[in-house]
């Protein structure tokens, strides 16, 4: 199930979801950059 997303001030869009996996219910969290692709340094600490 694909939650609501945001798209921030710089255009980069927050996505959320929920999946099953092994039976369990699991949370997704991923950023897009502007242009479509995947935002690399989204929850990269440093």
């Amino acid at each position: 199930m694909l939650l609501p997303s945001v798209t921030q001030p710089d255009g980069k869009i927050v996505l959320g979801g929920t999946s099953m996996a092994d039976g369990q219910p699991r949370m997704t969290i991923a950023r897009r950059n502007p242009d479509g692709s995947l935002d690399l340094t989204f929850g990269d600490p440093e």
